[in-house]
């Protein structure tokens, strides 16, 4: 079980970060489970809500506190921070292999003993790249009238990358090639960060609408930088194209990202 809410992360201080994850097979990861660029905030013993919430600073802080819970507890809720969200997890506490001097503790994926999360202290830039997001800075040269990109929006609300043309600000700054290397794998280029603003879809409530990004916002903020002749940077991450799905398992970029990882924020529904 996993709850959603929106919040916006701008520090750049380091932060409890899960590095990677002993659960190599990414196509069986799924959001419940602490995944890489996670960063954990904290946890709370017995229940969701924040009122037993214990803040953590740093890994070694964390995987003291974990060693410390008497008695020792099945289940708790992890406070994870993933990209512009705030979300709670349930995991377990298990002790490190190799820990013998000094007993150190992690948390493990509460449906799957092999789903093991491996900490440090990253910076929030580190976090991001865990986090299969990739940054591109558009540099537009004089006489440039676009940036060299189109853009459409899908269904789910994705804002994605459709084409990149050549001699272009996008594609000096690699865009073409991640475009390419991602269409040919079965996968869609989507943008997930204008200027550090989040594009991605922020919630899916029960009737099953989705609130996304304005496509024109979007388009609007790109051609006022290029008219001005202004550097802009987005994050793109490879994201699985369930129209055209890949025949062999993806390689390069487009691997980076888990078939099963999703973003979309399921939000809490209070009764009715």
């Amino acid at each position: 079980m996993v709850y959603w809410e929106e919040d916006m992360a701008t520090s750049d201080q380091t932060l409890v970060c899960v590095k990677q994850v002993k659960q190599e097979v990414a196509d069986e990861w799924d959001e419940s489970m602490p995944l890489p660029g996670d960063i954990i905030e904290g946890f709370s013993e017995n229940c969701a809500d924040d009122d037993s919430f214990s803040p953590v600073k740093a890994s070694s802080e964390l995987s003291s506190q974990l060693g410390k819970i008497n008695p020792p507890v099945e289940l708790l809720w992890v406070h994870v921070r993933r990209g512009d969200s705030l979300g709670k997890l349930q995991a377990r506490i298990v002790q490190q292999k190799g820990s013998i001097l000094q007993s150190k503790y992690t948390i493990q994926a509460a449906a799957d003993h092999r789903h093991v999360a491996h900490l440090g202290d990253l910076t929030i830039e580190q976090c991001n790249e865990l986090q299969e997001e990739i940054s591109v800075v558009l540099i537009p040269r004089p006489g440039e009238a676009r940036f060299g990109m189109e853009i459409k929006r899908t269904e789910e609300g994705f804002v994605c990358i459709y084409s990149v043309m050549r001699g272009t600000s996008a594609d000096r700054a690699g865009m073409r090639e991640l475009y390419e290397e991602s269409s040919a794998n079965g996968f869609l280029l989507v943008i997930s960060r204008l200027q550090g603003k989040s594009t991605m879809p922020t919630s899916a409530c029960s009737a099953g609408l989705v609130h996304c990004c304005d496509q024109s916002e979007i388009k609007n903020i790109l051609t006022s930088a290029i008219d001005q002749y202004e550097t802009i940077q987005l994050h793109v991450m490879a994201w699985p194209n369930q129209t055209n799905p890949s025949p062999t398992p993806a390689v390069g970029f487009a691997a980076l990202l888990p078939p099963q990882r999703r973003f979309i924020i399921l939000i809490k529904q209070s009764p009715s």
